[in-house]
């Protein structure tokens, strides 16, 4: 099987032909209209997750206690009274499964390059991994 090949001389011209906002036809998607937003884009998405995500945090935390019903009596009554949620929880992030057990972490490197990814005055960082799931 052969790849094929396309230049950026061939690419560019693929683009320059395809562009219909070269010719002056500068069209939309039916639905769309044209971005017409100033400034950092990125900075605005930003802003407008963390935005959402702090309403839907007191949001969320307004609602805490319909979820949960906790029991201050006593350290027991305290833990029996969470495992539900916890249990949930658990479920939810996949923290279900058996941990794997293992006794180091493994340092990952190549032909090209050794595991440390960054030194600096005080740390280190490097490319490591370990297992965490059984093969099945």
């Amino acid at each position: 099987m052969h790849a094929r090949v396309l230049t950026f001389k061939g690419f560019f011209a693929v683009a320059l032909g395809c562009s219909p906002a070269l010719f002056g036809q500068i069209t939309n998607l039916p639905g769309t209209k044209p971005l017409t937003i100033e400034g950092d884009l990125s900075v605005q998405m930003v802003q407008g997750i963390d935005k959402f995500v702090m309403q839907q945090t007191k949001k969320e935390a307004g609602a805490r206690a319909k979820y949960w019903h906790r029991d201050f009596s006593s350290p027991e009554g305290y833990e029996r009274s969470i495992e539900t949620n916890r249990t949930q929880l658990a479920r939810m992030i996949g923290a279900i499964y058996p941990r794997v057990p293992f006794r180091e972490i493994e340092f990952v490197s190549t032909t090209d390059h050794d595991s440390t990814l960054w030194v600096g005055a005080r740390y280190s960082a490097f490319a490591v991994r370990w297992p965490v799931l059984l093969d099945s």
